[in-house]
Formats: C-alpha cells, sequence, structure tokens
C-alpha cells in the first residue's frame, strides 16, 4: 500500500467515525409513556404530527411496513397508537434504525 492509498484510508476511516458519532449524538431518546389519554388510533396525518414529520413522509413509512395501519375502508386507515408507541421505543433503542421488513 503506498502513502496515497494510505493517507485515503485513514482520512476514510475518520469520516467513518465522524459519521458515526454524529448519528449516535442525534438519535431520538424516545421512551414514550405508556400512560396515553388520547385515541387509541389515530390517522397516518396525525401520527405524523405526533412523530413530527411531513404527512407524506409517514405514508411512505405507512408503505414500507415501518408505521403499523389498520385498513378500516378503502380510504379509512388509523394508526394504532400503543402500536406505533412500540415501534418508535424500538427503532430508538436500535439507533434510529427505521428498517422493517413488511409482513
Amino acid at each position: 500500500m503506498g502513502i496515497e492509498e494510505l493517507i485515503r484510508q485513514i482520512v476514510r476511516d475518520e469520516i467513518d467515525r465522524f459519521l458515526s458519532d454524529r448519528a449516535a449524538r442525534l438519535a431520538p431518546q424516545v421512551t414514550l409513556d405508556e400512560r396515553w389519554d388520547g385515541p387509541i388510533a389515530v390517522s397516518v396525518k396525525e401520527a405524523a404530527q405526533m412523530l413530527g414529520i411531513k404527512p407524506t413522509r409517514a405514508y411512505e413509512l405507512v408503505h414500507a411496513g415501518v408505521i403499523p395501519v389498520l385498513k378500516l375502508g378503502p380510504r379509512c386507515w388509523r394508526v394504532p397508537v400503543a402500536e406505533l408507541r412500540r415501534r418508535v421505543n424500538e427503532m430508538a433503542a436500535a439507533g434510529g434504525s427505521g428498517s422493517h421488513s413488511a409482513d
């Protein structure tokens, strides 16, 4: 390995370490309270508001299987709050990873 390749590798390692440290600091530290006085299920738009994301992104996450949804009709989708809470806490514990395999 030449000196240039060694320098490139060191720079790549430093960038990877910096990005990993930054991602760890920015990962949400969420533990939602189990007590909930609200509805047991909310619209996708309301779930987006709860998560602080745009409704279009929430629908993308629904279609990807990340946000759980109950299909009560062709145009009536509801997100179970308890399941959403569980999913958010799982993702936070995993370091903010949004990967989830759709069933």
